[in-house]
């Protein structure tokens, strides 16, 4: 996410932050959930994937709303809205294990 301007990264970090506790602005508990039973592949965080993802990220925080990042989210074709979701989640809990590391 190397195109981000500060701005954009704390928004990032205030929304994972906020995912850290439980609370999902951006994702209706529907979506999360049917998303998110499904298995990843083992490969599923690969290179070209993770570009993928960086560039929806970038794109997502382009929006400067909370509707209008909702709106975004919909509009994705339903594979880049698993990579998405896959990925958020998968930094979600990447920081959780952070913070618990560093309270141990």
């Amino acid at each position: 996410m190397e195109n981000l301007s500060p701005t954009q990264i704390e928004h990032f970090e205030d929304l994972l932050a906020h995912s850290t506790t439980g609370v999902h602005a951006m994702y209706d508990n529907q979506t999360l959930a049917e998303i998110l039973k499904k298995p990843v592949e083992d490969d599923f965080f690969n290179s070209e994937n993770m570009t993928r993802a960086n560039q929806l990220f970038e794109r997502f925080l382009e929006h400067e709303t909370l509707e209008s990042r909702r709106v975004f989210l919909d509009n994705l074709e339903s594979n880049e809205r698993e990579l998405l979701i896959h990925t958020y989640f998968h930094l979600v809990e990447s920081t959780v294990r952070q913070i618990s590391d560093q309270n141990h």
